[in-house]
């Protein structure tokens, strides 16, 4: 495979995260985390915490600026190379240890905020893996979250929705 996806959930699966990573051989290594202890997640491409695990992660922030800065300093220190994070009705931002790129959320009242990171993790991949800029990436994440939670329960997007003829 060209790259990992993986959902932590918390529920033990994830025990071995690192032998995991390790064993991605250099792929991409995308990934849901959960739980307090981020270190594990060393090597990874890129994590995507929401706005609380952003917290644990960074500590508080006054200022989208403030984020932006603790966001970077993670990065360097971490052995992580990017952030997705998602922000609800603040829509997501990307973070690589240089720049952060910022993405509204679309204008959808929620019917069920289930799945909606899980969308915007494989709409994100999936369009990493058809080699799509980052903006466009991004832009294509949110677009599943939209879809996401304009349904009820947990819900699949498909190709068509999301890349609506991107290819």
């Amino acid at each position: 495979c060209g790259m990992v996806i993986a959902m932590d959930y918390g529920k033990g699966s994830l025990a071995n995260i690192q032998d995991l990573i390790a064993a991605a051989k250099g792929k991409p290594f995308l990934i849901d985390p959960k739980g307090h202890d981020y270190a594990r997640y060393r090597g990874a491409a890129l994590i995507k915490p929401n706005r609380e695990e952003m917290r644990e992660l960074v500590g508080g922030w006054s200022t989208r600026d403030e984020l932006d800065f603790k966001a970077r300093q993670f990065l360097l220190a971490s052995g992580i190379e990017s952030i997705l994070l998602t922000q609800a009705a603040e829509g997501m931002t990307l973070y690589t240890r240089t720049d952060s790129l910022h993405q509204e959320a679309a204008n959808v009242v929620p019917v069920d905020v289930s799945s909606a990171g899980e969308a915007a993790l494989a709409a994100y991949a999936a369009a990493l893996a058809k080699g799509l800029s980052r903006p466009t990436c991004l832009r294509l994440a949110s677009k599943a979250a939209g879809i996401a939670i304009s349904r009820s329960g947990t819900v699949v997007c498909t190709q068509e929705e999301v890349f609506n003829g991107l290819g």
